[in-house]
């Protein structure tokens, strides 16, 4: 199906707190089921809701297959592209971002015993192996359960992903509740850092509110919902003032 897009501030463009805004407003005719869809005022932090089918995933999909100067990424938890993860982690190890990395899998993990150091590699099979330090063997580090691995995956593409694009899929995937507040500040901070612009969808009211109340920056998120109505996929912006408001004060849910 043809594709065809009305979109300003595509090109590199910044704004007051000089990030490259790689999309700013799109229009999206006649991609996957998006038929005319417009997309008001992205943000550095883009997060999408709404019911399955809704047209999510397809919108992702148009951003990271956007042709657009910069590095894109994309992850999914149903679909793992292990040439980029080796290229993510070597891009890391050899810029020293893997400390940083590290810190926050060994926050997630709540094991004071359990030490993951840059012995972190990649085995036969391009899994992520984590370093015991007290028995000095290698294990899976998906043994700590996929919420452990795909933190570390997500990452690893946003640390890769300098002065780009990050799109995540279904984020809130395998991730425990508990550690939605520390996981969307670490996604804020990483995006800051490195400059990339990330677009998100999610299921989850909880992960949306995780965003909204860690305490970080909520002028730099933007949520929109994706709903359908007659057969035609609609999208309402959400600025990040205004959602901060409507989720402490009215429990709002843009799903």
């Amino acid at each position: 199906m043809k594709e065809n897009s009305n979109n300003k501030n595509s090109d590199t463009t910044k704004d007051n707190k000089q990030f490259v805004r790689h999309f700013g407003e799109n229009t999206i005719v006649n991609y996957k089921k998006l038929k005319d869809v417009k997309i008001h005022k992205m943000n550095r932090i883009n997060i999408f809701a709404g019911n399955n089918n809704t047209g999510k995933t397809s919108l992702l999909n148009f951003f990271y297959e956007k042709d657009i100067k910069c590095i894109k990424t994309l992850s999914t938890p149903y679909w793992v592209n292990p040439g980029l993860l080796r290229k993510a982690y070597n891009y890391a190890d050899k810029n020293d971002n893997l400390n940083r990395i590290i810190d926050l899998i060994q926050k997630y993990t709540n094991n004071s015993e359990q030490n993951i150091d840059l012995d972190i590699n990649f085995n036969d099979k391009e899994r992520f192996m984590e370093n015991n330090l007290y028995t000095n063997n290698f294990h899976n580090i998906a043994k700590y359960g996929i919420g452990l691995q795909r933190i570390f995956e997500i990452a690893l593409l946003i640390t890769y992903s300098k002065d780009g694009i990050t799109c995540i899929d279904d984020i809130e995937y395998g991730i425990h509740k508990k550690k939605f507040n520390s996981f969307t500040k670490f996604i804020q901070e990483t995006a800051e850092k490195f400059n990339v612009q990330v677009f998100l969808t999610t299921h989850s009211k909880e992960f949306i509110d995780a965003f909204i109340l860690n305490g970080h920056d909520n002028d730099s998120i933007t949520g929109y919902n994706l709903k359908e109505s007659d057969g035609q996929i609609e999208c309402k912006y959400i600025g990040g003032e205004r959602l901060n408001n409507l989720i402490e004060f009215i429990d709002f849910d843009i799903r």
